[in-house]
């Protein structure tokens, strides 16, 4: 069966990035469009930690020139320097900026990833759940080309879906776990992408981390809530290493799913629920990488329609609740870069 590459694009969206050789001195500029959304209980959270802006949609423009690489939107930006090892955040309507090495980043995410913690027990003891347990984890990886094509910003595109099933060691995903999988409109390569998807690899490398940090609090809470996504967006990304192409479009779902076991309670206190007229809880006094959280989840997927559909068209399943979507979409490339675009702007002033 043919096989696609996948290029992740989108300064805030979900890190996904192949290795290319950086040309000396190469220069590129593009602008896109990204939107992640969370919904359920890490919705809730995704509120407490400052997510609104990326559930809404945001416009930037990327430029590369060298090991610079800048993202600016309409209220803030950033660059970064491979070679000081610093992001530069700036404030656009402040016309100030703030400095932070990689090291204040890691030291950042770890203390943020703590907090989201934290937050998550206080709330699933609120609910009466279980934390998740610690178990190894297990991957299946499926690609395939859907047949389907569309002109999408002038680029001539093919589907193809990448799903990545994540599950305890020795089972399967019917017994609990998450699946991700990923919507690609791929084009034949574009001559420029490389230069940012590898400056992107190298600095996701020399951070240590799965995503890109301009969605720090975001990507805290719900790794915090959910065992599975840290793992399953690090195998995402070396499946991703293994394809052709580059993604002009990309929609990529995280599902919970819940086990067998968890989904006949929950379709039993639904029925029961609906012949009394009044709502039941499910039990979440089960133990498990999931817990109360999937029972929480099946008794949401169970009250929908089998039939019902998302906004990408894709079918419901019973058992499977999205808890987060990622769209990133490339609206246009060119290679006029000066050096001004990768540099701070004039008259900006820093603040500490």
């Amino acid at each position: 069966m043919p096989k696609a590459k996948f290029l992740k694009m989108g300064s805030a969206s979900l890190a996904i990035v192949l290795a290319f050789a950086l040309t000396a001195g190469a220069a590129v500029k593009k602008q896109e469009k990204t939107q992640v959304k969370f919904e359920g209980m890490l919705g809730t959270m995704m509120r407490m930690f400052g997510g609104g802006k990326a559930a809404d949609g945001i416009t930037e423009t990327v430029a590369v020139k060298g090991n610079r690489k800048s993202t600016m939107g309409e209220e803030r930006g950033q660059i970064v320097d491979l070679d000081e090892e610093k992001v530069y955040d700036i404030d656009i309507k402040g016309k100030s900026y703030r400095v932070q090495t990689f090291d204040d980043i890691r030291k950042k995410f770890t203390e943020e990833q703590e907090n989201a913690k934290k937050e998550m027990a206080k709330m699933q003891q609120q609910q009466g759940q279980q934390p998740p347990a610690d178990q190894q984890m297990q991957f299946d990886v499926d690609i395939k080309e859907t047949g389907a094509t569309k002109n999408i910003n002038t680029y001539d595109c093919k589907e193809v879906v990448l799903s990545v099933a994540a599950h305890p060691k020795g089972k399967t995903l019917d017994d609990g776990g998450m699946l991700t999988e990923m919507h690609l409109w791929l084009t034949p390569k574009i001559a420029g992408m490389e230069e940012i998807t590898d400056f992107d690899l190298r600095y996701f490398k020399k951070l240590n981390l799965p995503f890109d940090p301009a969605l720090m609090q975001q990507m805290a809470a719900a790794m915090a809530a959910n065992p599975y996504m840290g793992p399953s967006m690090e195998k995402i990304k070396m499946e991703a290493a293994k394809m052709e192409g580059v993604a002009v479009l990309t929609v990529t779902t995280f599902q919970a799913v819940a086990s067998k076991e968890v989904q006949a309670q929950a379709q039993q206190q639904q029925a029961q629920s609906d012949s009394a007229g009044a709502a039941a809880s499910v039990p979440t006094s089960k133990k498990g990488l999931f817990g109360g959280i999937a029972a929480g989840m099946a008794k949401k997927v169970m009250q929908k329609k089998s039939e019902e559909k998302n906004d990408e068209g894709v079918t419901a399943t019973p058992g499977r609740a999205t808890i987060m979507t990622s769209t990133s979409e490339l609206l246009k490339l060119s290679s006029d870069v000066t050096d001004a675009d990768v540099a701070i702007p004039a008259g900006f002033k820093q603040k500490n």
